[in-house]
């Protein structure tokens, strides 16, 4: 460790270096050069350190610290090695007072050397990197900061003093200064306003910023009085209390606590966080504590804690299970005792969690009162059902009082510091006052307050420099951390470590997190984290996250594989993508096995842009096809297969593997395409890409891929009408298909192919006229999918019974299965599905309201782009209208529904229309063709319902 030669403040190591946020002071002599001519070469060196002294004593009065004599130049910064509250401040009185002691030294120069000096000073205020060099104490600044004050300077009037906006932004009224225009400085691309400082006086405005403590609020705690009133007659609307951060929202909540602490009401917290906002359910299991036992089994299963599987109940339905038994819990107890529900920082909420908060607001529940708090900006999908509350700053009067409420009477110069730096905001306030104190404490000279948060925390940390470094690296790790995985990710020990906690704590940068489960902590304001994590070098930080991230590998397995989404993440600021896409990769398939889609889209999305870093190779096209297929399938699970999002991930797919032998790998891109095109109604583009699949799997001799073509091959067949051959590529693929060895596809493909084939396979040995086993394929397809526990497979074969429960002519049937197919599909987001379903389940129940419905839902389908089935929907509805004696809209329907067919080459359920047409007609011709298109199909089931008509 070494130390500043001025002060004695800690320097940072040449191997460190640290980020900073620093006011420099550039000072420079005008016409040194013509006085040089002037004067001899001894003379003019000692001119020059007469002035080198007089630059000295005014940064070193205000504890700056001298970073280079640049020959007739000085260049000094504030806020390094040492953090100030009132930084820029410091520096302009340091440049006043140089300025002020050239009369003087002029005087005394005239006499000597018959030469005076003039001046020229210059401001501004930036980030940078600050770092010792290597062979002595001379400290440099990295970045523009310091150019931009030396541009600065130049623009400054002799024997003037000029600062950058950013600076003036800093500084108190008292400080008067006058703008000097816009310049354009040499270097920078955009014009930069300056401001000269002519002197002190007193301060023209009012120095005013925020409070954190209560004080006043009253407008706010009138309207959260009249909340919580409302809520003792069970008629209060849940309430938002929205704001910056650090503007006061935690100390609201506190208040509402207190009321519910006096009425016996149930407090139940938890709190969202950045680094978990796509950890499905992540802030329920802070609720635990507070559970009975079956809503703790609930939430430990929405959080990932316990397995994925109870009993033989499949993972969405579980888990939709778990959403209701919550819910239905924390409706219960609050129905039996009033309870408050509070989450905090709901605009880190992950997408599940927002979910269930919707659902939950939804529904009216008089002992229930829900309290949310989220930053400005934000809006939550349910705002419409809340009550908002935005939290205002504090006005200078209330902000006084709670200054001194922490600090006790201060003198008005201090008093307005703090006030400037408060910005009015309560946090700023708090914090700037307990830096001050800090300062009190340790016996430093002139303690000040911060002039800016910044500073103020940065400021803190310097405070306790043996601390700082355990501070920045807990920062790595987030808001919140278990001690026993700082000891781990730190190199210093356990008693090391724990000593620096206690000194965070004691100082107030940390505060015990109890609901941790280990020893935890959290920073006291996710501002204080911010600050520590920003001061680190990218490269330093780089480091901390790679050993965060192989120290949860290595250590803490089991948090690893509860949260690979965070090892990711750390892996990602370590700048090492490999093993980050890999976690990125391990979240996603968590989130799927969920039914998580949202959180598994948003897992590979970042894996993807992770990859777009990283040099473009075969390598990495191969795993881009992989994220692609991903991203597809998990979209497939939400908007279904005729998504054009989903449709356009598959074609990046397909044109990554475009150039290379084709390979099993390609299946699942192949697979995407196919069902996309499909579903869009390409069933000539589904079969070609279907038979291309095919014959790759037979020349490749993959039996997965072959069992996957057979399906894709037999879905294909049946929709364009071609029974026979439908039938023996779906029987041949159920022959290849083997539970154990196969259920995994399912991840892969969307779809689990032996629930594909038997379902198919249904549809067309009926139509072929074995009606027997027709239904037990059926059956058989239902059972399978429940046994793989894939929802989105078991909500297809329920979906296709229902549609051979439909051609049968067994309504009651059909609107039981097609009433469960629904159910399955809404609580999953399985759209593509749920339309299906919803038709279906509006043809068996019949009714003019049903029909309704029916034509609503087609038109939702209609507008998703996907066509695939809507011939046969279409005759559904037509159907439905020759009930209602609507003959000329079922006829126009039905004319659509073949051209349609005709066009798309879906021709499975042509001889059907062209019965219905009959109906709706009367024409002979009409079911002429019917019996026709049933005998070119081989549909014997059909051709006997026809033989009499």
């Amino acid at each position: 460790m070494r130390f500043c030669g001025q002060c004695g403040g800690r320097l940072a190591d040449a191997s460190e270096g640290e980020r900073r946020q620093l006011t420099v002071l550039f000072s420079d002599l005008i016409s040194s050069t013509e006085m040089s001519t002037r004067l001899d070469p001894e003379d003019l060196r000692d001119v020059l350190g007469a002035y080198h002294r007089l630059a000295a004593s005014g940064v070193e009065r205000y504890d700056g610290y001298i970073a280079q004599y640049l020959g007739d130049g000085v260049l000094a910064y504030f806020g390094y090695p040492r953090a100030h509250e009132d930084d820029a401040e410091r520096a302009v009185m340091a440049g006043l007072e140089i300025l002020g002691g050239l009369e003087s030294l002029n005087r005394e120069l005239e006499t000597r050397y018959q030469e005076r000096i003039a001046l020229r000073v210059g401001l501004h205020t930036g980030q940078g990197v600050v770092a010792a060099g290597e062979g002595g104490d001379e400290v440099r600044m990295v970045g523009e900061t310091p150019n931009v004050a030396a541009r600065v300077q130049h623009e400054a009037p002799s024997n003037g003093l000029a600062i950058s906006e950013a600076t003036d932004r800093l500084l108190p009224s008292r400080i008067q200064r006058h703008s000097l225009g816009t310049f354009t400085l040499k270097g920078l691309r955009q014009p930069v306003r300056l401001f000269q400082v002519t002197g002190i006086g007193r301060a023209t405005r009012p120095d005013l910023d925020g409070g954190s403590a209560l004080v006043d609020r009253r407008v706010e705690v009138a309207m959260l009085s009249a909340t919580w009133n409302a809520f003792a007659t069970g008629a209060a609307r849940p309430i938002l209390l929205r704001g910056e951060p650090g503007i006061g929202k935690s100390r609201l909540l506190a208040v509402i606590r207190g009321w519910a602490e006096d009425s016996d009401v149930a407090w139940l917290e938890c709190q969202c966080a950045a680094v978990n906002s796509t950890s499905a359910f992540h802030p329920l299991i802070q609720l635990v504590p507070h559970l009975n036992e079956r809503a703790v089994v609930a939430v430990e299963f929405l959080a990932g804690v316990q397995g994925l599987q109870v009993g033989s109940v499949a993972p969405a339905k579980r888990r939709q299970q778990a959403i209701q038994q919550l819910t239905g819990d924390l409706i219960e107890s609050a129905r039996g005792h009033r309870t408050a529900l509070v989450i905090e920082d709901l605009h880190w909420s992950d997408a599940s969690t927002t979910e269930l908060l919707h659902g939950l607001l939804r529904q009216s529940v008089p002992g229930l009162l829900c309290v949310l708090t989220c930053r400005s900006g934000y809006e939550p999908p349910f705002l419409e059902l809340l009550e908002v509350l935005d939290v205002e700053r504090l006005a200078e009067k209330d902000t006084r009082e709670l200054l001194s409420l922490i600090t006790g009477p201060l003198d008005e110069t201090l008093n307005a510091r703090l006030l400037l730096g408060s910005e009015g905001v309560p946090l700023f306030a708090v914090e700037l006052a307990r830096t001050w104190q800090d300062a009190k404490l340790a016996g430093v000279a002139d303690a000040t307050v911060p002039m800016t948060l910044h500073d103020a925390l940065m400021a803190r940390l310097d405070r306790i420099p043996s601390a700082r470094t355990t501070a920045q690296l807990a920062s790595v790790l987030g808001r919140e951390f278990p001690l026993s995985l700082l000891v781990a990710v730190h190199t210093t020990g356990r008693d090391s470590v724990a000593a620096d906690v206690k000194t965070l704590v004691g100082s107030g940068v940390l505060v015990p997190a109890p609901d941790n489960g280990d020893e935890g902590y959290r920073f006291s304001h996710v501002l204080l984290r911010d600050v520590a994590y920003q001061s680190l070098l990218r490269k330093t930080r780089q480091t901390y996250h790679a050993r965060a991230a192989r120290v949860m590998l290595e250590q803490f397995p089991g948090s690893a594989e509860l949260a690979p989404e965070v090892v990711a993440l750390h892996f990602a600021q370590a700048n090492e993508p490999s093993p980050a896409i890999a976690q990125w990769q391990r979240a996603a398939r968590r989130a799927l096995l969920r039914s998580a889609n949202r959180e598994a889209v948003s897992h590979l999305s970042s894996a993807l842009t992770l990859l777009e870093s990283t040099p473009e190779d075969d390598d990495r096209n191969r795993l881009e096809m992989q994220l692609q297929v991903g991203i597809g399938g998990a979209l497939v699970g939400l908007e279904g297969y005729g998504s054009p999002n989903a449709g356009g991930h598959y074609e990046r797919a397909r044109q990554l593997g475009e150039g290379s032998a084709p390979t099993p790998e390609l299946g699942p891109v192949w697979f995407g395409l196919l069902a996309f095109y499909g579903a869009r109604g390409g069933l000539r583009t589904m079969l070609g890409l279907a038979e291309e699949m095919h014959e790759i799997a037979v020349d490749g001799a993959s039996l997965e891929l072959l069992l996957e073509a057979n399906f894709a091959l037999g879905m294909a067949h049946f929709y364009r009408g071609q029974l026979r051959e439908a039938e023996r590529a779906l029987a041949e693929g159920m022959s290849l298909y083997r539970p154990d060895e196969h259920r995994h596809l399912a991840a892969t493909y969307v779809f689990d192919p032996g629930v594909g084939c038997r379902r198919s396979l249904a549809l067309t040995l009926w139509l072929r006229g074995d009606v027997e086993l027709a239904g037990q394929r059926a059956r058989e397809a239902v059972e399978l999918a429940k046994i793989v526990a894939h929802p989105y497979s078991l909500a297809s074969a329920l979906v296709f019974q229902a549609i051979l429960c439909q051609l049968a002519g067994r309504p009651d049937e059909c609107l039981t299965v097609a009433t469960a197919a629904l159910d399955l599909s809404v609580e999953n987001g399985f759209g593509f599905w749920q339309a299906w379903a919803a038709i279906l389940r509006g043809w068996a129940h019949g009714g003019g309201q049903a029909l309704s419905e029916m034509e609503t839902t087609l038109a939702g389908y209609r507008a998703s782009g996907a066509r695939l089935m809507l011939p046969y929907f279409l005759g559904l509805v037509a159907e439905r209208k020759l009930d209602a004696q609507l003959a000329p809209e079922a006829a126009a329907l039905l004319s659509e529904a073949l051209d349609l067919a005709r066009r798309d080459g879906e021709r499975w359920y042509v001889p059907e229309l062209h019965r219905l047409t009959f109906a709706a007609s009367g024409s002979r011709l009409e079911m002429a063709r019917a019996r026709r298109a049933a005998k070119a199909m081989g549909a014997l089931t059909l051709q006997r319902r026809y033989a009499n008509v």
